[in-house]
C-alpha cells in the first residue's frame, strides 16, 4: 500500500461483467488472443497444496499457474505453450 501511495497510484476494481466475458470467450476461442505469455507454469493437481503454501511463504512469484490433471497417454502434465 506505500507503494500505491508514494507514487500516486490508481487502483481501479471490478466486481462483475456484462457481455465482456463472453466477447472475451469468443476472442479465445477464435485464436486472436494468445494467452500462452501469461501462463508461467503447467503444474499436476498434486502439486496445488504446495503451490499454494509457497504463494503464502512468499517463495513464488507466479501471476499465473495452471493445475492439470495428468496426460493419460504421458502420466504427467504438459509444459506450458506446448499445443
Amino acid at each position: 500500500m506505500q507503494e500505491v501511495v508514494t507514487r500516486e497510484l490508481t487502483i481501479r476494481g471490478v466486481y462483475g461483467f456484462n457481455e465482456e466475458f463472453g466477447r472475451a470467450i469468443e476472442l479465445l476461442r477464435a485464436g486472436r488472443v494468445d494467452v500462452r505469455p501469461l501462463i508461467e507454469r503447467l503444474a499436476p493437481l498434486e502439486e496445488g497444496p504446495a503451490l499454494v503454501h509457497d504463494l503464502a511463504e512468499g517463495n513464488l512469484d507466479a501471476v499465473k499457474v495452471i493445475r492439470r490433471a495428468a496426460s493419460p497417454e504421458r502420466g504427467r502434465p504438459e509444459r506450458a505453450g506446448a499445443r
